[in-house]
């Protein structure tokens, strides 16, 4: 039966009998301590870090993993990105070149004149 199905006046006895009974259950916990404070009303606070199981060390292995090829990938984009940028350079000079060749060309002397 639900805690919600008393009555109203009710509900708070047996809300006193369930908290009763789940602070006398004994319970284990296993892992690493990362924290302990002592709230405003005096109830101690444990923070625990769970030791990892065989899932998760297969999980934290997959991110591993994608962290690895991520930084891979941002490596490769950013040589990429760096040879297209001198490409680019490269090609704008050789535009240029040519437009200066075509509106100044260099006038060779011809061999005729030179006999």
């Amino acid at each position: 039966m639900s805690l919600y199905d008393y009555p109203a006046h009710e509900q708070w006895g047996e809300l006193r009998r369930l908290a009763g009974m789940l602070m006398h259950t004994p319970f284990h916990a296993e892992g690493i301590v990362t924290n302990l404070f002592t709230d405003a009303n005096g109830t101690q606070h444990i923070n625990l870090h769970r030791i990892p199981d065989r899932s998760g060390l297969w999980r934290y292995l997959g991110i591993t993993l994608l962290l690895l090829s991520m930084v891979g990938c941002m490596a490769y984009h950013a040589v990429q990105a760096l040879r297209r940028y001198q490409r680019h350079r490269q090609r704008m000079e050789e535009i240029q070149k040519y437009y200066e060749s075509c509106l100044n060309p260099v006038l060779l002397p011809s061999s005729d004149s030179q006999d």
